[in-house]
Order: structure tokens, then sequence, then C-alpha cells
């Protein structure tokens, strides 16, 4: 059987996706490459993609974030890296804008990893600024308001297993979701 495999731009989203991945049912199906911030990642996951032992037979989700970019241009310059024969066995999920987005998106994750207590979940729920966390350019300063500073590998441990794509408003949340589940599917 072959394995879906995702590239990941460092290592607070690689514990978060294997989390989310355990949770949702798929870690078995799936492998897991971190990088060291985007230029290690975008110098080198085309090249991995092309020399996997039989890439067209796996399935292959880059991850990474937008940083405040056009969106667009990009997954378009990712997707120029990969071999055009391999398009159609890879997708590109943007983090939109950054990995805080995400945790910002289901504040009941931060009470449920005890980051935040119930009453201020609900409370940042309600607020219409968080309404769409992948708008917010700022998010890991509103991440940090809310829950005081964490290392981005603690809070990714602590918050991963708690995500939630239902509830999640990140829409770049639920896309990378789907891209877990199409890349772990039986082939």
């Amino acid at each position: 059987m072959t394995r879906g495999i995702v590239f990941l731009e460092e290592q607070s989203a690689f514990y978060l996706a294997v989390a989310v991945a355990h949770r949702l049912g798929l870690s078995e199906h799936l492998i897991f490459v971190a990088y060291e911030g985007k230029a290690d990642l975008e110098r080198s996951f085309a090249r991995k993609i092309k020399a996997w032992r039989n890439p067209a037979d796996a399935r292959f989700v880059v991850t990474r974030d937008n940083d405040g970019g056009d969106c667009h241009a990009l997954k378009r310059r990712l997707f120029d890296r990969i071999d055009a024969d391999l398009h159609d066995r890879t997708k590109i999920r943007i983090v939109m804008q950054e990995l805080e987005s995400w945790y910002l998106g289901d504040p009941m994750a931060l009470s449920e990893s005890g980051l935040l207590d119930e009453t201020q979940a609900s409370r940042y729920s309600a607020k219409r600024k968080y309404a769409e966390p992948d708008r917010l350019t700022n998010a890991k300063q509103e991440f940090d308001k809310w829950v005081g500073h964490r290392g981005k590998i603690a809070a990714a441990q602590s918050i991963g297993p708690h995500l939630y794509e239902h509830r999640n408003c990140s829409q770049s949340f639920r896309h990378f979701i789907d891209a877990l589940r199409w890349a772990a599917a039986e082939r």
C-alpha cells in the first residue's frame, strides 16, 4: 500500500498535523516530513517528490504559511516546481496566514487544551474579529494576547489533538484536513 506524504514548513506544523491525523485515524496512511522553514521546504520538496520510490502511486500534500503574501501566486509558484505529470498527485495547501490562525479558528480547542477557560473561549468565539481567522494579518500576536507567549512546538502539541474541522472557522484548516483525507485514501 502506498502512503500519502505530507511536507510541512516547520516542526510546529509537523506536530499539529501528526496530532490531527492521529485523531482522525489517518496516521497509519501518512508519512510526515518537516522542514526547517520556508526556504528549506521550497528548496527541496519538489526534488523529494520526484525521487520518491513510486511517485506515481503516492499522493503528496505540501503545506506552507502564506505570511501575508499573494496565496494564489504562491500556490502557482510551488506547483511550478513539481513535474507536470505529478500535479494530479499533489495538493498544495497554504496556511492562511500562519499556523496560529488555525488555533484562533477553534477557541474551544484552546479551552480543551487548558490554555483558556471555557468562558474565555466563548467570549473569543463571539467576537466578529475572529469569525474569519484566515484574514488576520497578525494571528501570532493575537494568539499571544489570548494565551500568553507559548513556544510554537508546545502550542502545536497541546492544541493539535483538539482541533476539529467542523467547528474551526479557518477555511485553510478545513482545506488542509480535506487534503489529509485525500492523501490517506485507499487507492
